[in-house]
């Protein structure tokens, strides 16, 4: 027999309280967060993130961490590089940086995950492309896609000819070998990567082929 009780909600507030005590708790709406005051200041109670303070038009770099470097890009490959704001947020703009241009073209867009494998899977936007024919910064501006305090990915692919990319090495935590393929010692890994993308994003990311060293990203949140 089902039980039926209670959950416990907290309040909802679009503001801290003006007034607080240690062990008060409330949820902000606004910023999809459950707060609590610690007797001293107000904390976060999670989600864990990868960029937990957003800074409102400022420019947030994925990889967060790593060597800088560059990256001659998979042509096709698609690079997933996980992305977990700290609170609510809209995407405003995405950018890469091309150090050697490639006479093709790059397509960005952000995808969704599974909260439980933190794999990626459906797609939330394609921003179509931008010409690779020169050096420098590339951006998808104007966008309005909104986000909450879970993970997603934001992903490229070269099409055409291939392009090297700004790039930071490192290792996410986030990105998994699959049972199949085994460890990858002495290799750092930030991204799962999917081949054989030539036009538009797929609507599903699929099982991973693999996984890499991404371009570097860079987003503007508001």
């Amino acid at each position: 027999m089902a039980v039926m009780v209670d959950l416990l909600q907290f309040v909802k507030l679009t503001a801290d309280p003006p007034a607080m005590q240690q062990a008060d708790s409330w949820y902000r709406s606004d910023l999809g967060q459950v707060h609590a005051h610690d007797g001293a200041t107000v904390v976060k109670l999670g989600p864990p993130a990868t960029h937990p303070y957003i800074r409102p038009t400022g420019w947030h770099n994925l990889p967060a961490w790593g060597a800088a470097g560059t990256l001659v890009a998979v042509l096709n490959q698609v690079y997933a590089l996980p992305f977990i704001p700290g609170s609510n947020c809209t995407l405003t703009d995405m950018a890469i940086n091309v150090t050697l241009l490639g006479l093709g073209n790059v397509r960005g867009g952000f995808y969704n995950a599974d909260q439980v494998t933190g794999l990626p899977t459906t797609l939330i936007s394609d921003f179509g492309t931008l010409s690779t024919g020169l050096a420098g910064q590339k951006t998808w501006s104007s966008l309005s896609v909104p986000l909450k305090p879970i993970l997603y990915y934001a992903v490229v692919v070269q099409q055409g000819v291939v392009a090297t990319y700004s790039s930071r090495v490192s290792a996410d935590p986030i990105v998994s070998e699959s049972a199949g393929s085994g460890p990858a010692f002495g290799s750092d890994r930030n991204c799962y990567t999917q081949t054989g993308v030539t036009g538009a994003m797929p609507a599903s990311f699929g099982v991973p082929a693999g996984t890499a060293t991404a371009p570097s990203i860079y987003l503007k949140l508001s």
